[in-house]
């Protein structure tokens, strides 16, 4: 599915994906989302295997340039702005 197919998923399943991706990338349950997650001690490396692995799921490419900080809610948001905007879905033809 295609980033412009997924217009209508919810900033909170995004949200909640994203927290479950890192979570696995990390593998320990407690990260706090609005905290960048470099000051929670990940490496540069295993944050652009958290971007992949959004970038993978979502069929989008989350340009990092664009965060002020590498934090999940922040991720999220971006995310959510590349799948169309506030999670309502998009009218287009097709």
């Amino acid at each position: 599915m295609t980033a412009a197919q997924r217009t209508d998923v919810p900033a909170s399943d995004v949200r909640q994906s994203i927290i479950g991706i890192v979570q696995a990338v990390l593998d320990r349950e407690v990260i706090d989302p609005a905290v960048d997650l470099f000051d929670q001690g990940v490496p540069s490396l295993v944050f652009l295997r958290i971007l992949a692995r959004i970038n993978e799921k979502y069929d989008i490419a989350v340009d990092v340039a664009t965060l002020e900080e590498a934090s999940i809610d922040e991720l999220s948001a971006l995310v959510q702005a590349q799948l169309g905007g506030d999670g309502q879905a998009q009218q287009g033809g097709c």
